[in-house]
Order: C-alpha cells, then sequence, then structure tokens
C-alpha cells in the first residue's frame, strides 16, 4: 500500500510504501502518466516480530530542493549513525545517491534553508540536557546558540532565512508560541501565541504552509480542539 507521496517537480512524483506482506519501507518514483518507474530505495523483507518495531523509510525523506528539479534529500541512517544521521541528495530519476551534509557526529536533526543549506543542529542527551547549535552559512562553524537543561523545554526552528528564522519554543514562557529570532542581535519577537494550546511539533501536530514558488513561510497549522492554522500573510 501507498503510504505517502511527494511531488518533486510537475512530473515527477516519489512514494513510499506501508509494510503490506511485511515488505516495509520502500521508496519509489514516476513519472505523473505512469511511465519512467524506478525503485530509489529497495523494499526489505521483515520478520512478524519486527514488522511494528521499525521506522518508516518516508521519515528519512527530508525535503524537496526548491530550485533543484532533480533530487530530494535524504537521511541516511545506516546502522552504524542511525542517531547522527548524515543528509544526502538523491536523483530520483537514477537513484544516485551525493553526500550533502556530514553530521558532525552528535546532531540528532537539525534544520536548512530554502536552499537545503543546514542552518542549525540540535543535540539530546540522556540527562534531559539538550543544545541548539546554528552556522550563518556553509562557509561558518556551527556555534552553541542555547544550551537548556530542563528535558521539557521544546525548540523547533520551522523556517529559517538569510538573517532571521521562526521558532516554536516554551523557554520563553510556559506555552509553546511562535517567535521571530533575529539571527544578528539574537532577539526573540513573539508572533503567536494560542491562548490555550501549546503550538508544539514534537508530537507531528504542527504543518507548515509555504509558498512553492519562494519557499517563503505563508503559515502554520496545529492541533488544537480542532485544526487551526495562523497566517502570516
Amino acid at each position: 500500500n501507498v503510504s505517502g507521496f511527494l511531488w518533486v517537480n510537475n512530473e515527477r512524483i516519489v512514494f513510499t510504501t506501508d509494510g503490506s506482506n511485511r515488505v516495509y519501507n520502500g521508496l519509489y518514483a514516476i513519472n505523473r502518466d505512469g511511465t519512467g518507474k524506478r525503485v530509489l530505495i529497495e523494499p526489505v523483507s521483515i520478520s512478524r516480530e519486527s514488522a511494528f518495531s521499525g521506522i518508516g523509510l518516508w521519515q528519512r525523506v527530508y525535503s524537496r530542493l526548491r530550485k533543484d528539479r532533480d533530487h530530494i534529500l535524504i537521511y541516511d541512517d545506516g546502522s552504524r549513525r542511525r542517531k547522527f544521521p548524515d543528509l544526502v541528495k538523491l536523483n530520483v530519476y537514477t537513484g544516485r545517491t551525493y553526500r550533502h551534509f556530514k553530521n558532525r557526529g552528535d546532531f540528532r536533526s537539525y534544520t536548512s534553508d530554502v536552499n537545503g543549506v543546514i542552518r542549525f543542529g540540535y543535540t539530546f542527551e540522556e540527562d534531559g540536557t539538550s543544545e541548539v547549535f546554528y552556522r550563518a552559512d556553509e562557509g561558518h562553524e556551527f556555534e552553541r546558540l542555547h544550551t537548556f537543561k530542563e528535558d521539557h523545554i521544546s525548540y523547533s526552528v520551522v523556517d529559517v532565512r538569510e538573517n532571521s528564522a521562526y521558532v516554536l519554543t516554551n523557554h520563553l514562557d510556559n506555552t509553546a508560541s511562535l517567535y521571530k529570532l533575529d539571527l544578528q542581535s539574537r532577539q526573540y519577537e513573539k508572533v503567536y501565541s494560542d491562548p490555550v494550546y501549546d503550538m508544539s511539533d514534537f508530537t507531528g501536530g504542527v504543518n507548515t504552509i509555504s509558498s512553492r514558488k519562494s519557499g517563503r513561510l505563508l503559515g502554520i497549522s496545529y492541533e488544537g480542539a480542532k485544526l487551526k492554522t495562523m497566517w502570516l500573510y
């Protein structure tokens, strides 16, 4: 069964399967007219005991590339680096991969800008400590932006530009809200806070809405008593 799909360009689609008949995590590409079929990542046959214990392959798809019609970015989460994955560029026509971002060794996750450049990295320790790192561009080293000792602190960059970023966090008060971060002054400006609910994406409850043409963040949908959308423009 098809479990998820993504338009890479106006002609090409990638999709995944959900584990039917214990064949798990295939990643495929096809043209919209049904031609050009290709297996990008071979599915894996698994035992009944492990059928529901794996991480879905769709979670390996990191993002599209706004200015690149032929590639997507995926996590390289082989067993050696499953906790600290690298990022590779995958050609959706040929299946070839190219190294895009080499994890420095302790990032559990990261956030890129609209051009696919990794700008933020996040570490998480077993004692609950987490750290946020930032760099201005590929030519700069990562520098520590925050260290949080409490495990209830959430911090997620949902959009990053040259000199600013939108951040969902509860470290400034007790509610997970949306802030705009000036990356030069390091000052936060609150953009929106729901009067009742946290805007947290730790449970997958937040979905960003961006312009397909410019990549600009337009709004954020999140779960309250029902789905709510906060439009920035």
